[in-house]
């Protein structure tokens, strides 16, 4: 793991499962983002053209698709959530205990441009 992009708590052997989460996650999105954009858009697509009658002509293959779409999000769920309670533990509080931090860690300006990224991104701030 050494070039593998991986913060330097992440490469050690007895955390296998944080890099299967992270390997899971990106899994997931890929399938999710093959779903939305392909499946999903055909149902909308149907919808928009046939209206109610089109849906619900749908319906049989409608259902098991939300179903498989809304375990693949609970699945990216937990995968996320574990992902966070590590970064947490290994990053974030040992920082904050001032433990030392197998290298590499993100630098404080690689913080920085996390925060912004995310306040545009997702908090639509500029």
């Amino acid at each position: 793991f050494k070039n593998s992009g991986l913060a330097g708590p992440f490469k050690k052997k007895d955390q296998d499962r944080v890099r299967q989460n992270y390997l899971d996650a990106a899994s997931r999105i890929s399938d999710l983002a093959y779903l939305l954009g392909g499946p999903f858009f055909q149902f909308h697509r149907v919808g928009d053209g046939l209206g109610d009658y089109g849906m619900i002509r749908m319906s049989a293959w409608l259902h098991p698709f939300l179903a498989a779409l809304e375990q693949k999000m609970k699945q990216l769920k937990v995968n996320l959530e574990e992902l966070n309670t590590a970064v947490e533990e290994c990053l974030i509080l040992a920082k904050a205990r001032g433990i030392a931090i197998e290298k590499p860690v993100p630098s404080p300006q690689m913080c920085s441009r996390a925060h912004e990224a995310i306040d545009r991104a997702v908090m639509g701030k500029d």
